[in-house]
C-alpha cells in the first residue's frame, strides 16, 4: 500500500511461548460487549515479560479500539502511538494507523499534533 514508504519493515518474529494468549486476544476483540475482557487480556500481553514488539504492537492497538469503542479518542491516540513505538508493525498497518493518529487528532481539535502526524506520515 505505501511502496515509497522509507520506513524500514521490520521482520516481524511473534514469540512462540505467547500464541495461545494471542490468539485469546484477538479472539476477544472480536466478540461484541466484551471490552474488559479484552483489555485485560491486553494487559497481561504487555505485562509478559518475553512479549516482543509484535505482540506489544498487537496488545497497545487493540487497546486502542477498545478506547475508540468507549469513545475515548485521546486514550485510543495514546495505545495508538505506544503501538507505532514497539515497533511491531508493518508498514501497511503502521502508516493506516498513523494516519487514523492524525484523523483522530483532527477530530479532538488537536490541530498541531495532526499536522506533526499527517506531516510524519507524509514523510
Amino acid at each position: 500500500m505505501f511502496p515509497n514508504a522509507t520506513r524500514d519493515e521490520p521482520t516481524l518474529r511473534p514469540v512462540q511461548r505467547l500464541q495461545r494468549q494471542l490468539r485469546t486476544l484477538f479472539e476477544l476483540s472480536q466478540e461484541e460487549g466484551k471490552d474488559a475482557e479484552t483489555a485485560a487480556a491486553a494487559q497481561a500481553l504487555l505485562d509478559a515479560k518475553n512479549a516482543g514488539p509484535y505482540e506489544r504492537s498487537l496488545a497497545n492497538q487493540i487497546l486502542a479500539q477498545v478506547e475508540i469503542d468507549r469513545d475515548n479518542y485521546p486514550g485510543a491516540i495514546g495505545y495508538f502511538e505506544a503501538a507505532l513505538e514497539a515497533g511491531g508493525l508493518n508498514n501497511n498497518t503502521y502508516f493506516q494507523m498513523l494516519r487514523n493518529i492524525g484523523q483522530m487528532q483532527f477530530q479532538e481539535e488537536q490541530y498541531a499534533e495532526a499536522a506533526q502526524t499527517f506531516t510524519r506520515f507524509l514523510e
